[in-house]
């Protein structure tokens, strides 16, 4: 991610965003391969650099931001292990071709999306792909295991008898007349109760009625849906539906842009007016939650509008007092209106009518 290109060559490294080489398609002859983008922008001119638009929406004639390393294929630009065996995944369908077999997916949302615990979701998975430790996957992974049911001793334990078929227990019995089926994540948790009652009787000797551990299932289901309740309701917040006019000693700085980057660039010239003018207690206000919330709390991912936001969230230090507030859309029309119009008309004369219209119902609904 370019910051002040400092640190950056402009023919060897992979800074541009193309998401093969990430480098510029051709290399001059006599080109300089030491040459950084510092140094281009300042044989170019920032007046120069800012006609190109990937420059421009990148945020590269910054000059505050240190460049940082970023993983193109994330939103939030952080690597994973996990992003990078899809990756890995997807180039080897590429080459195999999409009609193969290796290229179809099984669908396992029925289970990802099931309202139960992680945990419980990872053990329904692999359950499914016959992968937890039964006797019988223990004795193909060559360990040398007495092969029956703990339980009931019905000889070659697996998942299907575990979980379904032993005697023991009629358990779909239990399900059916405990439980609605059409929740799932109440059946995951139920297996799951089931293969901890199994562990229990084959470690510790201790079998327990399925009568008590559908009891021990629905508590735990009660708990972790209370638990997420407790989470959301302390975490989300229900914003205001109309702009509302700040107090007295308080002055309220609206913007807006679109797409993103743009948005990112509305809040830095937000905040360069802001200190222009000496306001010193400004509420700054945003529809964008990419933006204001990395500005407002101040953890910043290393995305492409990175430096941007690090170059707005310096400069907002410099005010005594700045408060960053995401908004809903219908809190934030004049400027949405503003931004809308300038897609076609970059300067003003006199503000669109729209413009004006919006900040007059605005003006009206607060009186």
């Amino acid at each position: 991610m370019v910051g002040n290109g400092c640190n950056i060559k402009v023919w060897r490294d992979r800074w541009l965003p193309r998401a093969t080489t990430f480098r510029p398609i051709r290399v001059p002859e006599q080109a300089n391969e030491e040459l950084t983008i510092a140094e281009l922008i300042e044989r170019l001119g920032e007046d120069g650099m800012k006609t190109c638009y990937v420059l421009l929406s990148f945020g590269m004639m910054l000059r505050a931001a240190d460049d940082m390393l970023v993983w193109h294929y994330l939103k939030n630009g952080r690597f994973s292990v996990r992003s990078a065996y899809n990756l890995a995944r997807a180039d080897t369908q590429k080459v195999r071709g999409g009609s193969s077999r290796h290229t179809r997916k099984t669908d396992w949302d029925f289970i990802w999306r099931a309202n139960a615990p992680h945990g419980v979701q990872l053990f329904g998975w692999k359950a499914c792909k016959q992968a937890v430790a039964t006797t019988e996957n223990l004795i193909k992974r060559r360990l040398y295991v007495d092969d029956f049911c703990c339980k009931c001793g019905a000889r070659s334990e697996d998942v299907h008898h575990v979980l379904l078929g032993c005697c023991y227990e009629t358990w779909m019995r239990y399900v059916a007349s405990e439980l609605d089926c059409s929740q799932f994540g109440w059946f995951l948790v139920v297996c799951w109760t089931l293969w901890n009652s199994r562990n229990a009787a084959l470690m510790e000797h201790k079998l327990d009625d399925p009568q008590t551990l559908i009891q021990q299932a629905r508590k735990y289901m009660i708990a972790f849906r209370e638990a997420n309740s407790v989470r959301e309701s302390a975490t989300q917040s229900t914003p205001p539906t109309k702009w509302s006019r700040p107090t007295r000693e308080r002055i309220k700085v609206n913007f807006d842009g679109d797409p993103m980057h743009i948005e990112a660039l509305a809040a830095r010239r937000a905040v360069e007016l802001v200190l222009k003018l000496g306001w010193e207690n400004v509420i700054m206000e945003g529809d964008c939650l990419g933006v204001v919330q990395p500005l407002g709390s101040g953890s910043i991912e290393p995305t492409q509008h990175a430096p941007v936001l690090m170059e707005t969230s310096g400069l907002g230090r410099s005010i005594p007092r700045i408060e960053w507030n995401l908004v809903r859309r219908t809190t934030n029309i004049p400027a949405h209106s503003l931004a809308q119009c300038a897609k076609s008309d970059i300067t003003f004369e006199v503000l669109p009518q729209t413009v004006n219209l919006a900040i007059l119902a605005d003006i009206s609904d607060n009186k």
